[in-house]
This record gives C-alpha cells, sequence and structure tokens, in this order.
C-alpha cells in the first residue's frame, strides 16, 4: 500500500515549485504587527503601529523561486524516506490493507498524533531535514511534491486584512441582515404592536356655554322632558338623589367620610324620609308624605340650632335633599310647601357660602390647584371640598326651578364665586393614604366659576368624577362628555 494515498495527497495539484512564487507567501503586513496579530496598515517604509511604538518594521520578503527538482535518483531517495517516515512515526497509526489479511483488526477509530506530520511542513521548523524533502505518490512517479513549512505562511491577521489581497472577495460577507445573493429574505412574522395613546388637546370651542354666562336664562323648559338635552340630563339626576342617598348614604357633593364619627339629627332625618319615599307604594303612599312634611319639619328645627361649620353644612346637605323630593313628585301639596320654604334654603345657602369663603382665607387656597400645597389632614379637605359642592348643587338647584317655573332666577343666588377641586381618585380615597398618594401622583384641577378650560384640554377620562360629569355636561352637552371619557376630541361643528 503506497503510504500517499492514505493522505489522498496528488503531487501534481499540490507541486510548489509549479506555483507563482507571490502565491508561496500572502503576507501583506509586517512582521511586529504579524507577531503582535494586530492590524497593518502596510505604510513605507514603517507602519503606524510601529512608528508609534518604536519597533523594527520589517515585511516578510517573497523567498526565490525554487529549481525543478526532476532528478530521479533524488526522486526515489525522497520517496523512501517519506515512505520510511510514515512507517516509522510513533504517533501515525496506519492501518493494514484488507489484502494484508488483517481486517478483523481494523480500528475504526486510528489514533494521529500532529507531531508526527512535521516531516510534510506542519510543524517546527527543527523538524529536520525531512521538513524540506520532497515526496511522489505512486500514482505519478517521478513527479516531486514539496510541501515547504516556510512556505505555508497563513496569518489571521492576513484573513482581517484579505480585502487587500487580489481575488479575495470570498471573505467579503455580506452586512447582517442582508439577504444573501440566490436565497429569498426570510419572512419573520412579529406580532403588531399597538400605538401607545396619545394626549389630545380638546378643542375649547366646544364649551360654548362659556362664552354665553345668561345661557341658562333661556333654556327652553319642554327640553327637560330629553334625557339626552343638558337640562334633561340635570333634572334626572336631581330627581334621583334621594334614591342615590339612600342606597349609598353618600352624593357627589356628601362625602362617605364626612359623617363618619357623628352623624347630626338633621342628616338622619333626611335619610329616614329619602330611604322611605324610595320603597313606597300605594299602600304607603300616604304614610310617605307624612313622614316627608315630618322630617322637613325636623330639619328646620334642628337646623336653625346649629352653630358649627359641620352642622350647619349638614343641615343645608339635609334640607336640599328633601326639597328635590318635594318639588319633583308632582304632588301638589309636596310642591306648594317646598315653595314656601324656599327662602329657608336660599338663606342657609347664603351663611354656608361665607363659611365657605373665611375657609378658604383661613385655608390659604391657591389660585391654582398645586401638588406643593396638601392640606394639613384628609379630613379638613373633605370638609371645605363638601361645603365647596354644597354651594354649587344648591345654587344649581334653586336655579333649576326657577327655570321650570319660567322666572328668572336671583342673582344672590351666583352673587360669590363657586370653586370645587375635579379629581375623582382625590374624592373616592378611601384612606388617608390614598388620598396623599392620589395627591402626589394625580394633577388637580380648581374649577372656578364654572370655567373648564384647562381640564377640557388635559384632562384624563379617569379624572372625572361624577359630580365634575354633572356640571361638564352643562357645558359640552351628554354626547361631549362621551367623546370625553372615550378620549376622543369633540367633533365641532
Amino acid at each position: 500500500m503506497d503510504p500517499f494515498n492514505a493522505f489522498n495527497l496528488s503531487a501534481t495539484s499540490m507541486d510548489s515549485t509549479s506555483m507563482p512564487a507571490t502565491a508561496a507567501s500572502r503576507q501583506k503586513s509586517c512582521n511586529a504587527c504579524v507577531r503582535g496579530k494586530r492590524r497593518c496598515d502596510k505604510s513605507y517604509p514603517k507602519c503606524t503601529r510601529c512608528a508609534a511604538k518604536g519597533l523594527d518594521c520589517v515585511y516578510h520578503k517573497v523567498p526565490p523561486v525554487r529549481p525543478l527538482r526532476a532528478t530521479s535518483n533524488h526522486n526515489a531517495t525522497s520517496a523512501s524516506n517519506l515512505s520510511h517516515h510514515l512507517h516509522t512515526a510513533p504517533a501515525v497509526t496506519v492501518q493494514d490493507s484488507p489484502e494484508d489479511g488483517s481486517g478483523s483488526d481494523h480500528d475504526p477509530h486510528p489514533d494521529f498524533d500532529m507531531d508526527g506530520l512535521d516531516f510534510v511542513g506542519f510543524g517546527s521548523s527543527s523538524s529536520g531535514p525531512h521538513s524540506s524533502s520532497s515526496g511522489s505518490t505512486s500514482a505519478t512517479p517521478g513527479t516531486t511534491l514539496e510541501l515547504d513549512s516556510a512556505n505555508l505562511d497563513f496569518s489571521v491577521v492576513d484573513l482581517l486584512n484579505g480585502a487587500d489581497v487580489p481575488g479575495s472577495s470570498i471573505w467579503s460577507l455580506p452586512p447582517f441582515g442582508e439577504p444573501k445573493a440566490d436565497f429569498p429574505a426570510p419572512i419573520h412574522h412579529m406580532p403588531t404592536l399597538q400605538p401607545r395613546a396619545q394626549v389630545i388637546r380638546r378643542d375649547l370651542s366646544a364649551l360654548s356655554c362659556n362664552t354665553n354666562e345668561d345661557e341658562c336664562l333661556t333654556v327652553d323648559p319642554l327640553l327637560i322632558h330629553d334625557p339626552q338635552s343638558r337640562v334633561g340630563f340635570v333634572l334626572k339626576y336631581i330627581t334621583n338623589l334621594h334614591l342615590t342617598f339612600a342606597q349609598t348614604r353618600a352624593l357627589p357633593f356628601l362625602h362617605t367620610r364626612l359623617y363618619r364619627s357623628n352623624l347630626p339629627r338633621t342628616v338622619m332625618s333626611a335619610f329616614c324620609a329619602a330611604t322611605t319615599y324610595a320603597n313606597r307604594t300605594e299602600s304607603t303612599k300616604a304614610w310617605t308624605y307624612n313622614l316627608i312634611a315630618q322630617a322637613t319639619s325636623d330639619i328646620q328645627k334642628d337646623g336653625a340650632k346649629a352653630e358649627t361649620a359641620m352642622d350647619k353644612l349638614a343641615r343645608t346637605q339635609a334640607l336640599v335633599i328633601v326639597e328635590t323630593i318635594r318639588v319633583f313628585d308632582g304632588d301638589f301639596s309636596l310642591r306648594h310647601s317646598a315653595g314656601k320654604d324656599r327662602h329657608i334654603l336660599l338663606e342657609w345657602h347664603h351663611e354656608l357660602d361665607r363659611i365657605r369663603e373665611d375657609m378658604e382665607i383661613e385655608l390659604g387656597t391657591p389660585d391654582v390647584a398645586s401638588r406643593e400645597h396638601p392640606p394639613a389632614t384628609w379630613d379638613s379637605w373633605i370638609l371645605i371640598e363638601s361645603l365647596r359642592r354644597t354651594c354649587i348643587t344648591v345654587a344649581s338647584f334653586l336655579c333649576m326651578v326657577h327655570i321650570l317655573e319660567s322666572t328668572i332666577p336671583p342673582m344672590e343666588i351666583w352673587k360669590t364665586s363657586m370653586l370645587f377641586t375635579a379629581s375623582k381618585r382625590l374624592w373616592s380615597a378611601g384612606t388617608s393614604v390614598e388620598f396623599y398618594q392620589a395627591w402626589r401622583e394625580d394633577p388637580q384641577w380648581y374649577i372656578r366659576d364654572n370655567k373648564f378650560d384647562e381640564f377640557w384640554q388635559y384632562a384624563r377620562p379617569e379624572d372625572l368624577d361624577e359630580f365634575t360629569r354633572l356640571l361638564l355636561i352643562t357645558q359640552v352637552g351628554h354626547d361631549g362628555v362621551e367623546h370625553f371619557l372615550q378620549g376622543e376630541s369633540v367633533p365641532v361643528a
């Protein structure tokens, strides 16, 4: 068996003497950059790296062309030496061919020691004289196979600098993500990302009531039968105050925590009247009307003794609740008695408004809502905000009654500046921690004299509480508020 066949080497294709001298070595970089495995800019006489570090810049020289060795004696000697070295190399185990009768002992995993291949130029330069000797194959006798270790110069730096070598297009890979030459680009099915919600700056022209302060005086009373109209929606809300209070003991102007520790008698009387009226039947109708009349009398009697701000707030809230029952029930006697007692509600409203003004001055309420001025306590904010909202509710109720009667409301109803805080999270907070957290995190708006400009432009749908929603409907209508709750801009004709 010819040892060359084990390596499948072709002398005709790898004869270094038949190749040009420039192909024996492709090293373009200087020796210092090659040893340091650094990129060389190949400047002459010194590259930039060697000049900067003070190194000797020596470029690799192309070895001279070797003469052809065609002597048959030398070929025979080289072949015998190579064959002898192959058979005597301790680290390379070559199995016998089947003709030798050793097929049963064939090892499918022969052991190879790369040190034993130094004779073919793959080892170090100190491999002895065989490192530069030639060999021949049995297929083409008379030809030489010369693998000189000095001529097999391959450097990683040359690979990196391969762009400067002619014919180096094989290393020119396309950029990452660029489709290959003859292959279609892969299609990646990525999930479609939903666009983030954008802040909509709403058109102020939708706030039509701001341009006409006397519009409430020209409302057609017949619109009260249309629940989608502004006056119809407000009227529906007012007529259901007693039902909401009976079911939740709270209202948009009466906080659930307001009377947690001390429940005034006036509020208890109003609660009894509202609960009885909400559960009335035809058989209990007479008793229900008598109870409402008695509850109104008790509220007026106990309210006349009120001294503190909390008691005066409670009597006003209780009286306006029973007044909504007496005015909008439809019973002639209840409505007539409500008309006679209306001056009491107006008087208590004025007194409560003065208390609110004094408390605003005492607390130093700023002109603009700010997170930098939190209230001293949660209860103090609940009290002042309930005062604000109750004054607005009483004035709105009295104005609605005059509109339905086609009479002009007295100007003293709105003789003072009206103010309240628009913030659902502040009003619906269940604990002091939640309240102060909402104060720090959420924006607040002071709605003064029914001016919703800033709130309308920048508020979020989740900032709209029930009280603010009711007053905003009087400005933009029911459809306008629905667009607001959807985060949409209101179409303006």
